[in-house]
């Protein structure tokens, strides 16, 4: 299974896994294009006097229909893509790249209407008083989408952050001290190593006499 190559970097997957990744993706999108198109019927069949109020409430669900509507079909297609010829034919799946790319993008723009509809919950006022005895108030419907976008989102970002290598190989040993040893301050583990002297290099020299 040859590495995904891309932004300089050799992945940590394959291009012919990314159907497997992907399938993932497609059935939350399906799964919740289904619940925003319930929300967004519930919108448009709001009393006519809460049209003015309800204006923001309407473009962070559309937003995120347009967002999701196009992260199914590039997951679609990164599934078509992943799957064509074999593990070593990586000349088939040349379109992988920009797929991801895409992808990424669109991502960006689900946070970006994610947070604009958490602004709209959270900091706006969604109700609309309809008569003495009836009011409306989708707040609680677009507050459950945000909070599942939201976690989907987060795994997603976790997932690239993990696919993409973050932290390539290195073949110095310091290198690899200097790595942990930087992890070990930012766990506040170890708050200075003056005066240390590495280890690494003596226990190469070590093990080769």
């Amino acid at each position: 299974m040859p590495s995904f190559s891309l932004y300089g970097r050799k992945w940590h997957v394959g291009a012919d896994d990314a159907p497997v990744f992907a399938a993932f993706g497609v059935l939350f999108h399906a799964f919740w294009l289904v619940l925003i198109t319930y929300t967004a019927a519930d919108l448009l069949a709001m009393p006519h006097v809460c049209t003015s109020q309800a204006r923001k409430d309407i473009m962070a669900v559309a937003g995120l229909m347009i967002c999701f509507v196009l992260g199914f079909v590039l997951e679609v297609s990164l599934i078509y893509e992943g799957c064509k010829g074999t593990i070593f034919q990586l000349s088939k799946r040349h379109y992988m790249g920009t797929l991801v790319t895409l992808r990424f993008i669109v991502v960006a723009l689900e946070t970006a209407m994610t947070a604009y509809g958490t602004y709209v919950v959270f900091f706006t006022s969604v109700e609309c008083i309809v008569s003495e005895t009836e009011q409306w108030n989708p707040q609680r419907e677009i507050m459950v989408l945000i909070i599942m976008t939201w976690a989907f989102q987060a795994l997603t970002l976790l997932n690239a952050f993990i696919w993409y290598n973050a932290w390539p190989e290195h073949h110095v040993p310091e290198q690899w001290e200097n790595r942990f040893m930087w992890i070990g301050r930012w766990l506040c583990c170890q708050p200075s190593d003056a005066g240390q002297t590495r280890s690494v290099p003596s226990v190469v020299v070590n093990d080769a006499g």
